[in-house]
């Protein structure tokens, strides 16, 4: 039985069908593999996709863009106006960071994910809605205006009719640079009956848009450093959406992360679908579909547990040693160090900045070098907490149990 995967996104949508084990994306009745998401109306009929798009300057005022952003409205309320499975970054033991780099029509989202023995879990995602694809075809378009300006002593930009011609022509040009070196933009009748032709490299495109080529790498350090992670951290990034296709934007992120696999071999507008037809599949091949059936429920801590410690300016240090939503249960060691002219050590634990417990270890033989406290904490699912500490030259130990500390489903 085959499978469907569907992304519908604000700019294009694409289908893929999961069957005899592999995923492929479905073309459309003018053999492409994406589809622009454009509806247009006339007297008798409804017009979709790409005959949608390339119609619309002759029939803006019946043609609708960006239809995800009007799903579900009323009609009479719409205005018409002119306007994630791509690779295995599983580690089968231990933990392993991927992060997915999603640059669509209309928006950019990072997002970043720990992989632990099988288990994913969402570390952080940022989204920022003012950059997309459509920020580079305009900004090329805008170029564009000022070539024409140059030549003709013409200002198009405030010509909507204009202008949209310009956008078609900046899109096709910078799909074009994707594969090529340079593209030809030809404009029939741009304005006042005067048609336009202008060459753009990829060099020329790179520097028009590099103030957009950064601001859409940054997304990628703050969230790093939100989580605090380092890019050596990272295993795996993954691209997405159609604007990930851009030569420069790939070479920024490999150059961000020199040592990481950067898994692009399925076409990044094609990622999502082919993903969630994989899923489909795997969900059709089940007796039920209900997904309740399927469902695990998985105990995790609900806040950071932390460790207190003292560096050597005498200046408080916190150590997380369970981060906030670990699948439980969990176990974590770790080792303290204290001056061993101290006949006693306190270990301290906290629960998301707030004092949890404190295990004093007692009699302890002086001597010139640090004692080493071995800490084992293990965590269950009921959320309750036992930690042992060890001083590894004695042996002598002390050992608390905290009923509930953080646990959560």
């Amino acid at each position: 039985m085959a499978a469907i995967g569907v992304h519908f996104g604000y700019t294009c949508a694409c289908v893929a069908v999961f069957k005899d084990g592999r995923a492929d994306v479905v073309a459309n009745d003018a053999g492409d593999r994406v589809t622009p998401a454009v509806v247009a109306y006339r007297d008798t009929e409804q017009i979709v996709g790409i005959a949608a798009k390339q119609g619309r300057i002759r029939n803006a005022a019946n043609t609708v863009v960006k239809v995800k952003q009007i799903l579900g409205r009323r009609y009479i309320c719409i205005n018409l106006k002119l306007i994630h499975r791509c690779g295995n970054f599983e580690s089968p033991s231990g933990k392993s960071h991927a992060l997915v780099y999603k640059l669509g029509g209309t928006s950019l989202s990072v997002t970043a994910l720990e992989v632990n023995s099988g288990m994913y879990r969402v570390l952080s995602t940022h989204t920022d809605h003012s950059t997309g694809g459509e920020s580079f075809t305009h900004a090329l378009a805008q170029h564009l205006a000022a070539e024409f300006k140059k030549l003709y002593k013409h200002d198009v930009s405030s010509n909507p009719r204009a202008m949209m011609k310009l956008m078609n022509s900046a899109d096709v040009a910078k799909h074009t640079l994707s594969t090529l070196s340079s593209a030809n933009c030809f404009v029939d009748s741009l304005y006042d009956g005067m048609d336009f032709e202008c060459n753009v490299s990829r060099a020329r495109f790179e520097l028009i848009c590099s103030n957009l080529f950064n601001k859409s790498i940054q997304p990628i350090k703050n969230l790093l450093q939100q989580v605090k992670l380092s890019t050596s951290d990272v295993n795996k990034v993954v691209l997405s959406g159609g604007s990930a296709r851009i030569p420069k934007l790939q070479q920024m992120i490999r150059d961000l992360f020199p040592d990481v696999e950067l898994l692009c071999s399925i076409p990044p507008d094609e990622v999502i679908p082919v993903g969630a037809a994989m899923q489909a599949g795997i969900l059709v091949g089940k007796e039920s579909l209900v997904l309740g059936e399927d469902s695990i429920t998985v105990d995790c801590c609900a806040s950071d547990i932390l460790v207190k410690e003292v560096d050597e300016s005498g200046a408080d240090i916190f150590t997380v040693l369970f981060p906030s939503g670990t699948p439980l249960p969990a176990r974590r060691q770790h080792t303290l160090q204290g001056p061993g002219s101290l006949a006693s050590v306190c270990l301290e634990l906290f629960q998301a900045q707030k004092p949890l417990a404190q295990i004093v270890l007692r009699d302890l033989e002086p001597k010139e070098e640090m004692h080493d406290i071995l800490t084992v904490l293990t965590m269950k699912r009921d959320g309750s907490l036992h930690v042992t500490c060890t001083e590894q030259c004695s042996g002598r130990s002390e050992a608390v149990t905290i009923a509930t500390a953080a646990a959560a489903s």
